[in-house]
C-alpha cells in the first residue's frame, strides 16, 4: 500500500491494482471527466449515495462538492478494500463521508465470498456480486443490504458501480427514490445490466442518456501524457426524473448526451466502447460460433494507436524541450542584452566625467597662470623691475 498526491489530496492506492490505483499513481485521478460531468449534478449541502464506492476516488470528489453542510454515503462490501476506503476518508480534507461496509441489492442476506483481493486480473474495481454465488471455497461473508431499509433522510444523487447490479440496487431502493426523485449515474457494461434500466425508467417516469467519457485525460492532474489507457471508454447511464427535464434540458443537449429509448441505442452506444467487444461479446456464447473478423482489426487499430499515441507524445515532449532550450537561450541573450547595454552606459558615463574632469583641470590651469602672472607683476612692481608710467602716452 502507497499513499501518493492526487488531485482529490493524499490518497491510499493498492500497489497491486492495475486500473484504479494505476490511475492515480500515474495521474493522480481516475474517471476525472465522468466526476467533472456528475460534479453537475451535485450542489453545495446535497445528499449523495456512491454505491460501489471501491477506494474513494468518487466519494472524496463527490465531498468537496457537497462541502460542509452535506455529506457523502460511501457503500462498499469487501472488508480489504473497507479499510482502504476507511484509511481514505481520513485523509479527506472534510469530514463529510460516512462508510457502508455492504453491497445495495433487492434484498438483505449475506454471501458467502473468496477472498475479494484474489483477483487473477488485478483489477480491484471490477467485482461483481452476481458472480458471488459461483463461488463454492471458503470465504469471508459480505453483508447485503437494501437501500430502503437503511432509512437514510433524504438523498438528492445516487452514482452505482456495482459490476451488472446496479438495476437490483435501484429495486431495492424503490420507496427511497419514490420518495426522493433523485438523479442516478449507473455504469453500463452490456445490454444485459442496460437494458433493465431502460425499463426501470419507463416504470418510474424517468428519462435515460448514455455517456462516453474516456478513460484518460489528457488534462490530468500529474501532466502525464503518456496514454496508458490507448482509447478505451467508458459509458454510464443519466437517468434523470421527467419533471426535472426542463432544468437540465439546455446542458443535457451541449453536452451531446445520448437519448436513449430503446435496447438498440444502448447497443449503438456499447458498439463506440471499444472494450466492449473484448470485454463482453468475444466472452459471448455466440462468439464461439460467429466467428467475426472485426475483432482482430479492432485489435491491430488498438495497436496501431497506442503506437501512433506514443509516437505523438515522444513528439510533443521533443517540442517541449526543444520550446525550453529556445526560451533558456533567449533568456541569456537577453540577460547578455542587459550587460552591455549596462557596459555601454557605464562606458559613456565615465567618458563623459573625463571630459568634465579635463574641463575643470583646463580651467584650474587658466586660474593658476593668471594668479600666477599677478602675483609676479606684483612682486616686479615692488622691486622697481616695473618701470612707472608718466606723462601722456605717446601718439
Amino acid at each position: 500500500m502507497s499513499i501518493v498526491a492526487t488531485r482529490y489530496g493524499q490518497f491510499r492506492i493498492i500497489d497491486t491494482d492495475n486500473v484504479i490505483s494505476h490511475s492515480l499513481k500515474e495521474y493522480g485521478e481516475w474517471a476525472q471527466q465522468e466526476i467533472d460531468f456528475l460534479l453537475h449534478f451535485i450542489k453545495l449541502g446535497a445528499s449523495v449515495a456512491d454505491v460501489g464506492a471501491f477506494i474513494g476516488t468518487h466519494s472524496r470528489a463527490f465531498s468537496g462538492a457537497v462541502g460542509t453542510g452535506g455529506i457523502v454515503y460511501a457503500f462498499e462490501p469487501r472488508n480489504e478494500i473497507v479499510e482502504v476506503l476507511l484509511e481514505n476518508v481520513e485523509l479527506s480534507p472534510i469530514r463529510n463521508i460516512k462508510v457502508f461496509k455492504c453491497g445495495l441489492g433487492d434484498r438483505h442476506g449475506e454471501i458467502e465470498i473468496a477472498k475479494a483481493l484474489r483477483n487473477p486480473e488485478n483489477n480491484f474495481g471490477s467485482f461483481s456480486l452476481n458472480a458471488l454465488h459461483k463461488l463454492t471455497d471458503d470465504g469471508t461473508g459480505i453483508q447485503l443490504r437494501t437501500l430502503d431499509e437503511l432509512s437514510i433522510a433524504h438523498l438528492d444523487f445516487i452514482k452505482i458501480d456495482v459490476e451488472g447490479m446496479e438495476i437490483e440496487v435501484l429495486l431495492g431502493g424503490d420507496a427511497t427514490i419514490s420518495r426522493d426523485r433523485p438523479v442516478v449515474f449507473a455504469e453500463v457494461n452490456s445490454l444485459q445490466g442496460g437494458v433493465p434500466l431502460l425499463q426501470w425508467c419507463a416504470s418510474h417516469q424517468y428519462l435515460m442518456f448514455c455517456t462516453l467519457h474516456p478513460a484518460y485525460n489528457q488534462k490530468n492532474f500529474a501532466g502525464n501524457l503518456v496514454n496508458c489507457f490507448a482509447n478505451a471508454l467508458e459509458v454510464g447511464a443519466l437517468l434523470v426524473p421527467q419533471e426535472e427535464m426542463s432544468t437540465y434540458v439546455d446542458w443535457i443537449h451541449s453536452q451531446r448526451l445520448i437519448p436513449t429509448r430503446s435496447p438498440d441505442d444502448i447497443a449503438l452506444v456499447l458498439l463506440h466502447k471499444p472494450q466492449y467487444v473484448v470485454e463482453v461479446l468475444k466472452n459471448s456464447a455466440s462468439a464461439s460460433v460467429l466467428k467475426v473478423n472485426f475483432l482482430q482489426r479492432n485489435e491491430q487499430a488498438d495497436s496501431a494507436l497506442i503506437s501512433i499515441s506514443q509516437r505523438l507524445v515522444d513528439t510533443e515532449r521533443a517540442k517541449d524541450y526543444a520550446e525550453r532550450l529556445a526560451l533558456d537561450r533567449l533568456a541569456e541573450l537577453d540577460s547578455l542584452h542587459q550587460r552591455l547595454a549596462a557596459f555601454e552606459q557605464a562606458k559613456n558615463t565615465a567618458e563623459r566625467m573625463a571630459i568634465s574632469r579635463q574641463t575643470e583641470l583646463g580651467n584650474l590651469r587658466q586660474q593658476m597662470e593668471t594668479i600666477e602672472a599677478s602675483v609676479l607683476w606684483r612682486i616686479a612692481k615692488k622691486l622697481g623691475l616695473v618701470p612707472g608710467i608718466t606723462g601722456k602716452i605717446p601718439r
